[in-house]
């Protein structure tokens, strides 16, 4: 299959994009009168590669978004253990300048795969919502995350029918007013108007292909699903990772490629975002990395990335704007 270059222009022409796939919607989980009475500060910075950031103002402003951290690297489905912190990263050098542990009535929760923000209706602080997978000592369930504090409320398990199932990277996209998310290590994508009850979003993407990342690419009022796997068919050499474009119901678009300069990179790709706010500074698709590479690439195949920061990037997840 030859690689579809028919947006490729538009990625390197625009310099002002519109991200409109955004998190607009809040759940309101009840909280009973002990839950009301542990809103405490956690701050266990206990993983050795968190140490060396502080643990205090996760407000991210100016050119930063927030970042899902684990104390460990892994590919999908996530392992087990790993403390999950919420980091604000730095878009123009890539340092990480603030974090919190996410916690539950102060009891760390391991292995959230997924955030996003959810803006609307306002709240201060800003409410995260957080997906955990299957090696989750919350498995299964979507969190709602004081991003100052890392206090998380249980908003209930993530289901298919009456199904459990285990997410990964979750996204809002307020042109349909859906939540997007993948079903941890697989190709499988679903979608919930509230981030609890998950339908399938019928793709093309095979079955032997696991995907690691999802985000929303909007240009005019078109507003696209883009998917990222951290291998898949090489396009533009050696070293790569597959990205699919998709219309919103599923429907097949094009197929990219992401072509990174190390194949750790590719191996485990974690975390695709769309950033084109040119108030800051335009990176387009932006990919994390459990390896601890957090890079960008402007117009893709056949460009390799450019690098975003040297030796302050950490296990970077997902991400979710401020």
């Amino acid at each position: 299959m030859k690689t579809s270059f028919k947006f490729l222009i538009a990625i390197a022409t625009s310099t002002v994009i519109l991200f409109s796939c955004e998190k607009t919607q809040e759940l309101e989980p009840m909280l009973n009168s002990s839950q009301k009475s542990a809103l405490q500060t956690t701050s266990n910075l206990s993983d050795e590669s968190m140490k060396n950031v502080s643990s205090n103002n996760i407000l991210a402003v100016g050119c930063e978004v927030y970042s899902l951290v684990l104390g460990g690297k892994s590919g999908t489905p996530h392992l087990g253990g790993l403390d999950s912190y919420l980091a604000n990263v730095d878009m123009i050098t890539g340092n990480t300048t603030a974090t919190s542990q996410i916690n539950i009535l102060g009891i760390p929760v391991k292995s959230v795969t997924g955030i996003t923000k959810a803006p609307t209706p306002a709240t201060t602080p800003p409410a995260i919502f957080g997906v955990t997978g299957i090696n989750s000592n919350f498995a299964g369930s979507l969190l709602k995350i004081n991003p100052t504090t890392g206090l998380a409320i249980n908003a209930g398990s993530t289901k298919m029918g009456n199904v459990n199932i285990f997410l990964q990277d979750i996204e809002y996209c307020f042109a349909n007013n859906l939540y997007y998310a993948i079903i941890e290590g697989t190709n499988r994508i679903v979608s919930s108007p509230n981030g609890l009850s998950w339908v399938n979003v019928p793709t093309v993407i095979p079955t032997t292909v696991q995907l690691n990342g999802l985000t929303f690419r909007t240009i005019g009022n078109i507003t696209t699903l883009w998917v990222i796997a951290g291998a898949g068919n090489t396009f533009c050499g050696a070293n790569y990772g597959n990205m699919w474009e998709l219309a919103l119901n599923g429907a097949f678009i094009s197929i990219n490629n992401y072509n990174a300069a190390n194949t750790i990179w590719t191996n485990k790709e974690l975390g695709l975002d769309f950033n084109s706010n040119t108030g800051c500074i335009s990176r387009n698709f932006v990919v994390g990395s459990a390896s601890g590479v957090l890079s960008n690439n402007l117009t893709l195949c056949p460009a390799l990335p450019a690098l975003i920061g040297t030796g302050q990037i950490k296990p970077t997840y997902d991400y979710a704007k401020k």
